[in-house]
């Protein structure tokens, strides 16, 4: 039931984003018919809405802080200046010392 409401408050509580991906969603299928559905394709579509689901998860989570912090509740300027190098803190150290070439397990020069 939890999950329901999760992604009926991702949904719903957002539709600037819903609408967003719709349309992100619908071009990606025109750009990737003529391509042979290998460029962006079925996996690109799913990693980006995953992506802006997290991002919007990530958002949603600091906004529950704000209003739990305080008694009235977050203003509309709080609710609107989302300090995303905060929110995406971990998200960069996790990632800090990642390359495209350790992906595929290239060697340097050294060993």
């Amino acid at each position: 039931m939890a999950a329901f409401r999760k992604a009926f408050a991702a949904g719903l509580g957002n539709p600037g984003l819903t609408l967003f991906l719709a349309l992100y969603n619908l071009l990606t299928l025109i750009v990737s018919l003529p391509l042979a559905m290998l460029v962006p394709g079925p996996a690109g579509t799913v990693l980006a809405g995953v992506t802006a689901l997290r991002m919007d998860m990530r958002r949603y989570r600091w906004l529950v802080s704000l209003a739990d912090g305080g008694n009235d509740g977050p203003r509309r300027a709080e609710m609107m200046a989302v300090p995303w190098a905060l929110l995406l803190k971990d998200e960069r150290e996790r990632t800090a010392g990642r390359r495209l070439r350790d992906a595929f397990g290239f060697r340097g020069g050294n060993g």
